[in-house]
Protein backbone atom coordinates (compact mmCIF):
# COMPACT_ATOMS: atom_id res chain seq x y z
CA UNK A 1 0.00 0.00 0.00
CA UNK A 2 1.79 2.90 -1.30
CA UNK A 3 -0.10 5.53 -2.83
CA UNK A 4 -2.34 7.66 -0.48
CA UNK A 5 -5.98 6.56 -2.64
CA UNK A 6 -5.37 3.26 -1.51
CA UNK A 7 -5.46 4.16 2.01
CA UNK A 8 -8.55 6.46 1.77
CA UNK A 9 -10.07 3.22 0.19
CA UNK A 10 -9.15 1.13 3.43
CA UNK A 11 -10.12 3.80 5.64
CA UNK A 12 -13.25 4.14 3.97
CA UNK A 13 -13.73 0.39 4.31
CA UNK A 14 -13.35 0.23 7.65
CA UNK A 15 -15.75 3.01 8.84
CA UNK A 16 -18.39 1.57 6.50
CA UNK A 17 -17.58 -1.85 8.10
CA UNK A 18 -17.99 -0.27 11.50
CA UNK A 19 -21.37 1.97 10.87
CA UNK A 20 -19.47 5.21 10.68
CA UNK A 21 -17.77 8.06 8.80
CA UNK A 22 -13.89 8.16 8.45
CA UNK A 23 -13.90 11.65 10.03
CA UNK A 24 -15.55 9.85 13.25
CA UNK A 25 -13.18 7.31 13.34
CA UNK A 26 -10.44 9.19 13.07
CA UNK A 27 -11.20 11.80 15.54
CA UNK A 28 -10.58 11.78 19.38
CA UNK A 29 -12.94 10.00 21.02
CA UNK A 30 -12.53 7.23 23.44
CA UNK A 31 -15.47 5.28 22.97
CA UNK A 32 -14.63 1.34 22.55
CA UNK A 33 -16.36 1.39 18.92
CA UNK A 34 -14.04 4.24 17.57
CA UNK A 35 -10.67 2.76 19.10
CA UNK A 36 -11.55 -0.58 17.98
CA UNK A 37 -11.97 1.08 14.24
CA UNK A 38 -8.83 2.96 14.36
CA UNK A 39 -7.11 -0.43 15.34
CA UNK A 40 -8.44 -2.54 12.95
CA UNK A 41 -7.42 0.37 10.61
CA UNK A 42 -4.04 0.32 11.90
CA UNK A 43 -3.44 -3.60 11.65
CA UNK A 44 -4.32 -3.34 7.98
CA UNK A 45 -2.09 -0.82 6.80
CA UNK A 46 0.91 -1.90 8.82
CA UNK A 47 -0.32 -5.57 6.92
CA UNK A 48 0.45 -3.79 4.10
CA UNK A 49 4.58 -2.77 5.27
CA UNK A 50 3.76 0.89 6.18
CA UNK A 51 5.58 2.34 8.63
CA UNK A 52 4.40 3.34 11.91
CA UNK A 53 4.97 6.84 11.11
CA UNK A 54 3.06 7.01 7.72
CA UNK A 55 0.46 5.33 8.93
CA UNK A 56 0.45 7.59 12.14
CA UNK A 57 0.33 10.42 9.46
CA UNK A 58 -2.39 9.22 7.72
CA UNK A 59 -4.38 8.88 11.01
CA UNK A 60 -3.52 12.80 12.31
CA UNK A 61 -2.18 10.55 14.93
CA UNK A 62 1.61 10.47 17.00
CA UNK A 63 3.25 6.76 16.12
CA UNK A 64 3.58 6.62 19.54
CA UNK A 65 0.08 6.67 19.66
CA UNK A 66 -0.65 4.16 16.87
CA UNK A 67 2.01 1.59 17.97
CA UNK A 68 0.10 1.77 21.73
CA UNK A 69 -2.87 0.84 19.73
CA UNK A 70 -1.79 -1.78 18.05
CA UNK A 71 0.34 -3.97 20.27
CA UNK A 72 -0.92 -2.03 23.87
CA UNK A 73 2.04 -1.51 25.52
CA UNK A 74 4.70 1.10 25.25
CA UNK A 75 6.89 2.13 22.51
CA UNK A 76 9.87 1.45 24.65
CA UNK A 77 9.02 -2.14 24.70
CA UNK A 78 8.91 -3.17 20.91
CA UNK A 79 9.15 -6.93 20.65
CA UNK A 80 10.77 -7.84 17.24
CA UNK A 81 7.81 -9.45 15.48
CA UNK A 82 4.53 -7.75 15.29
CA UNK A 83 1.66 -9.66 15.46
CA UNK A 84 -1.84 -7.94 14.33
CA UNK A 85 -5.11 -10.28 13.85
CA UNK A 86 -5.67 -12.49 10.96
CA UNK A 87 -7.56 -9.95 8.12
CA UNK A 88 -6.28 -12.11 5.12
CA UNK A 89 -9.63 -12.87 4.25
CA UNK A 90 -11.63 -9.55 4.61
CA UNK A 91 -8.78 -7.90 3.07
CA UNK A 92 -7.59 -10.05 0.28
CA UNK A 93 -6.05 -8.03 -2.73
Amino acid sequence: MRHPHEVKLAMEQVARRRGMTVHAMLGKSHEPQFVDARRELACVLRSRRMSWNKIARYMGKDHSTIVRLVLGRPVHRLPLVIECPDLSGEWAV
